[in-house]
């Protein structure tokens, strides 16, 4: 069954109460430009209907759900990480996130990254202590001639002074 666009946004906002919500006229903007919306992850068909937007109320129904599960799966994974449990890869988790390299793991929070204060600080997988860093590579083209890559090019090693393990980047 169809329903409006708003009717449609107000449900999502409701049911998955700790998502991210823009302006409804931006829904109405994405809705004219791609014929879809976006709902947490999920994309949503879009159909103009006179002077409305209309989308399918099952099509809603699964954004939500698909955001719940999203969010089960980031606090899994917060759990896990809580209890020195590491997946491999880049893994998101409740709050933030982690990369795995090697015995070492970048974590981040996103508190800390979205206000500049951190990009992440790297830990030891054996002993799960902060590690240290060495700097040693000159510093990449954007950071010498224009402002900061934030991609920490100057990173030449990370190695735990607990553990005497190392890892060479780069």
């Amino acid at each position: 069954m169809l329903i409006t666009l708003a009717d449609a946004i107000a449900q999502y906002r409701t049911a998955a109460d700790d998502c991210g919500s823009n302006s409804y006229n931006w829904y109405r903007q994405s809705a004219a430009r791609h014929g879809r919306v976006w709902l947490g992850e999920s994309k949503v068909p879009a159909t103009r209907q006179g002077r409305r937007w209309m989308v399918d109320d099952t099509d809603v129904a699964a954004a939500v759900t698909a955001h719940h599960e999203k969010r089960a799966h980031e606090a899994r994974m917060r759990t896990d990480y809580d209890n020195h449990v590491l997946h491999a890869g880049v893994v998101t988790m409740t709050d933030g996130g982690y990369e795995t390299r090697g015995v070492f793991h970048l974590v981040w929070w996103d508190y800390q990254r979205m206000r500049g204060f951190s990009d992440g600080h790297w830990v030891c997988n054996g002993c799960w202590k902060s590690a240290a860093c060495e700097r040693n590579r000159p510093e990449c083209h954007r950071c010498s001639d224009w402002s900061p890559c934030r991609n920490d090019c100057r990173l030449s090693r990370v190695f735990c002074g607990t553990c005497d393990t190392s890892l060479p980047i780069g």
